[in-house]
């Protein structure tokens, strides 16, 4: 679905990267199923360098991300001198980066993991806990990827990709 009309190679493809914001985030949801399935070490991999420059901190304060996430929401959303397809984008990453996150807060807080630690050597059979923590942040994992892999192609193809409650979300708040 087109909206608002043509967009340009550069709002498509400006459109198309902040959707690695969420794929960043949820990447390490992706370690127990990559445990599982290991042709997925290969995407963990091919991300490791952008995830390192996402990650980087200062003093424990995630520098990269929170610059990011502050830099998107106030320079780009909120400027109506921006193209609405960008906006629309942008803010739709940011909204599924925000969910990722309270995922990982609560698991945080719960202290839940799938305690598998480095994919690549697991020298212990996971228990029923493990897999069914490990099932969960699969889970996330994969709806994110797929919802911003599909984004990503809506965005270069110049249409709106429309996720389910994420959209409506973003669309409200766009009204402008």
């Amino acid at each position: 679905m087109t909206w608002r009309g043509t967009t340009s190679t550069q709002d498509r493809i400006f459109g198309a990267l902040v959707y690695l914001m969420p794929i960043l985030d949820v990447l390490g949801f992706g370690v127990f199923l990559a445990s599982l399935f290991p042709p997925l070490l290969l995407l963990l991999v091919a991300l490791t360098p952008l995830l390192a420059i996402y990650n980087f901190t200062l003093g424990g304060f995630p520098v990269v991300q929170m610059g990011l996430f502050f830099g998107l929401f106030l320079l780009v959303v909120n400027n109506r001198d921006i193209a609405h397809f960008v906006r629309f984008n942008t803010l739709q990453a940011i909204l599924i980066s925000i969910l990722a996150f309270l995922v990982r807060l609560v698991l945080n807080l719960l202290n839940l993991s799938s305690g598998l630690g480095d994919p690549f050597f697991r020298t212990t059979t996971p228990d029923l806990m493990t897999w069914i923590i490990g099932g969960f942040e699969s889970a996330i994992f994969i709806a994110v990827l797929t919802g911003g892999i599909f984004a990503i192609v809506q965005s270069l193809r110049g249409q709106y990709a429309d996720l389910p409650v994420i959209s409506e979300a973003a669309h409200n708040q766009l009204r402008y």
